[in-house]
């Protein structure tokens, strides 16, 4: 099931030489050389996103009702890419997210 599981704050986006991220971020463990390579445009370049404060959802909230959620907030829903959300979509969904069941 795809669900949504929690939220982190974005607090930076690099886009760079593939070769040169994987040497200023390897410290953290995230990935190897080869899937950074992989991530690599036609040019050679990557990005990659650092977050923080990550908490976990006590309830995953669906894709299903993630759309839902979207369209009732006027956003269309594809986390196949970087994707800002409006204040009131992220509360919705933080709300959802915090419903025990």
């Amino acid at each position: 099931m795809s669900a949504v599981i929690g939220c982190s704050r974005l607090d930076r986006c690099v886009t760079d030489d593939g070769e040169r991220l994987y040497r200023q971020f390897k410290h953290l463990g995230v990935y190897k050389r080869e899937h950074v390579r992989s991530a690599c445009d036609e040019r050679g370049r990557a990005m990659a996103l650092r977050f923080s404060d990550t908490g976990l959802f006590p309830s995953p909230v669906s894709y299903r009702r993630l759309v839902e959620l979207g369209a009732r907030n006027g956003q269309n829903i594809n986390v196949q890419s970087v994707l800002k959300i409006s204040p009131d979509l992220f509360r919705d969904l933080y709300k959802e997210g915090h419903q025990l069941r």
